[in-house]
């Protein structure tokens, strides 16, 4: 169990080098313990991590993590207070949860069970390092073997099925890499390794600036705990499988091996999810039929734990083997974009990543959009986050695309309104707005207020949306069915608000009245003092 220093290199690329057969396995295989500091918590980052694990565990060897989370301002001012840690590890129980439950393949499945096995062994100890505001980007390994000797490793460590395929003519490969310093090149290490060493075991003991480390709640180890239980260490072949598949991407290929499993412009339905044959059920079947039948528009509606991710991933594949086709996923947390990012992988498809910062995939998007329009590629898939969703250096990439127009944030909705023919909402204010104008609703939210009046019409379907609008443009609707509408939802509201005897006066104001609103929000407070809770 000692480092053969001859078998690593200075530097390792996934241009040219087999990062897990080269570098995980072999260095872990000789190693006694295991310090490891991940930038960002998800499924997929974690499993990501873990990779080439099996030789600590068949060493007895121990593991540290540091796991890094990004805090709100208000967040990081109160994390004494322990109520304000009960709100912060909730959420990232959540996070667990949704890792363990969203890790479909095989081998993020071993990792994982063996992650549980170190824990439940007493050889794995893991930390929170909660950083006010910008991410915590120490991406640092650190392995040592039973004499002692130290090898240190950090970079763009992305080390994903893409990443690996950059090298098989793949214009969307990820070209990654990182550095490597050993202790037996004494003064190189003294100048950079051993700065990785130090800087790691400082924030281990919560030593770093604007950057609290706590130890994992007992509640997270059980949770991790109950992933595997069995006393004999988790066995399987996919650590070394995934390993003889980055070799015959990296030679390209003199093996006999199907070349289009090694396509990644091509999206396909994959043979098995978590070790069993891929096969949608009778009632994903059935939403996607009855999508095609709605000439493919329509929202679907399933039950949680039913497969709404993977029906629709299952119909986007289906779908584009007969056209050019787009796919914008967004969702409201980094945490779900990475869950998706890993499922869509399963599927051959290769998403282009927007969050985190501009500058890390603004340039991806461009190329992406550019690529599909000219048919390059014959897809685009992207994952987005909230907040980059509402930035207008988004918008003008998504907007290059067909059938896709886009409204100026700086015009009041109040504009829109009145310019439009009818209005579709979810939910939110606008549909309130365009009955007070008199305009007709489309409504797709179940509990909106509005539902109940005579201009607006609830649907639940493709073919009662289509209708909806048929119905509307027709104009059966009467002027003075407008006029009640917007009387009664006035007489509503009015009703169900708190009593201010100047407010009749200003009703149809467009004037932001201050004093107004300083003394509704007293009355609110008054009445509903838990609000300041």
């Amino acid at each position: 169990m000692t480092f053969d220093k001859n078998k690593f290199k200075d530097n390792y690329s996934t241009d040219k080098d087999n990062i897990l057969k080269e570098f995980y396995i072999p260095i872990l295989k000789e190693s006694i313990s295991y310090d490891r500091a991940v930038g960002y918590f998800s499924s997929q980052g974690l499993v990501k991590y873990l990779q080439g694990i099996d030789g600590l565990v068949k060493n007895n060897g121990k593991m540290r993590l540091i796991i890094g989370d990004t805090l709100s301002d208000d967040e990081y001012e109160s994390i004494n207070n322990s109520e304000a840690y009960s709100e912060i590890y909730s959420r990232l129980d959540k996070t667990w949860s949704d890792i363990f439950n969203s890790s479909v393949t095989e081998l993020s499945k071993h990792r994982l069970a063996i992650f549980s096995w170190l824990l439940n062994r007493g050889f794995l100890e893991v930390r929170y390092a909660f950083r006010r505001k910008g991410l915590f980007h120490k991406k640092i390994g650190i392995v040592k073997d039973k004499k002692g000797n130290i090898v240190t490793f950090s970079g763009s460590m992305n080390e994903t099925e893409a990443a690996m395929a950059s090298n098989v003519n793949n214009p969307n490969g990820n070209s990654e890499e990182f550095v490597v310093f050993g202790s037996w090149d004494v003064d190189i290490f003294r100048r950079y390794g051993q700065e990785k060493v130090d800087s790691f075991n400082k924030v281990w003991e919560d030593c770093e600036d604007n950057t609290t480390t706590v130890k994992l709640p007992s509640a997270h180890y059980e949770r991790i705990k109950d992933i595997y239980k069995n006393d004999s260490y988790p066995k399987s072949d996919s650590e070394k499988n995934q390993a003889e598949l980055y070799d015959q991407i990296t030679v390209n290929l003199d093996l006999d091996l199907d070349l289009d499993e090694l396509d990644f412009s091509t999206p396909r339905l994959p043979k098995k999810i978590g070790g069993r044959k891929y096969q949608i059920q009778e009632h994903q079947v059935k939403a996607l039929t009855d999508w095609k039948k709605s000439n493919y528009h329509g929202i679907m509606a399933l039950a949680t734990g039913a497969g709404k991710t993977i029906t629709s991933i299952h119909g986007f594949v289906k779908f584009s083997e007969t056209r050019p086709l787009a796919l914008v996923v967004s969702v409201p947390y980094r945490v779900l974009a990475e869950q998706w990012c890993e499922v869509l992988s399963t599927f051959n498809i290769q998403a282009i990543k927007c969050y985190d910062g501009r500058e890390k995939w603004e340039s991806k998007l461009i190329n992406g959009v550019g690529n599909f329009l000219l048919n390059i590629k014959k897809y685009l898939a992207v994952v987005v986050v909230n907040d980059t969703l509402r930035k207008e250096h988004f918008y003008s990439q998504i907007n290059k695309i067909g059938n896709v127009v886009l409204a100026d944030p700086d015009i009041h909705s109040w504009t829109w309104i009145k310019q439009s023919e009818l209005i579709a909402t979810i939910t939110g204010t606008v549909g309130v707005e365009a009955v007070h104008m008199k305009k007709p609703v489309i409504s797709f939210g179940k509990h909106q207020i509005i539902n109940h009046l005579q201009t607006v019409l609830y649907v639940e379907s493709y073919k009662q949306t289509k209708s909806a609008i048929d119905w509307f443009l027709k104009g059966i609707i009467r002027e003075e069915d407008f006029e009640s509408a917007r009387l009664s939802l006035g007489a509503s509201q009015l009703k169900s608000s708190i009593k201010l005897p100047e407010y009749e006066s200003v009703y149809f104001s467009n004037n932001l009245e201050i004093e107004m609103a300083k003394k509704a929000l007293k009355n609110l407070f008054s009445e509903y003092p838990v609000l300041l809770k």
